[in-house]
């Protein structure tokens, strides 16, 4: 699946609104869908981590925290489980 910037940007804007404004820094937020979608500085602690679990359900996808693009050992990965998509038939 393709994903555009229309499907990006509500993910990119509620990171911004959690964290703050993106800055010149090495830590990344980022999923597999949507690639990046916050950068700046972060203390790693519980209220962060309480705060990357919250946007993951929110957004329904799995975030990553890394730093400098290392997507391999991600400092933080989120635990919420993912909802399932249900399908609504109206008949």
């Amino acid at each position: 699946m393709f994903w555009t910037g229309e499907d990006i940007q509500p993910s990119v804007d509620l990171a911004e609104k959690i964290f703050g404004k993106n800055s010149q820094s090495n830590i990344f937020l980022f999923t597999r869908e949507f690639g990046k979608i916050w950068q700046g500085s972060l203390n790693l602690n519980k209220e962060c981590k309480n705060k990357i679990e919250m946007l993951a359900a929110t957004i329904n996808k799995r975030v990553y925290l890394v730093i400098e693009y290392d997507y391999k050992t991600p400092l933080y990965t989120t635990i919420s489980k993912l909802r399932k998509v249900e399908e609504v038939h109206s008949f």
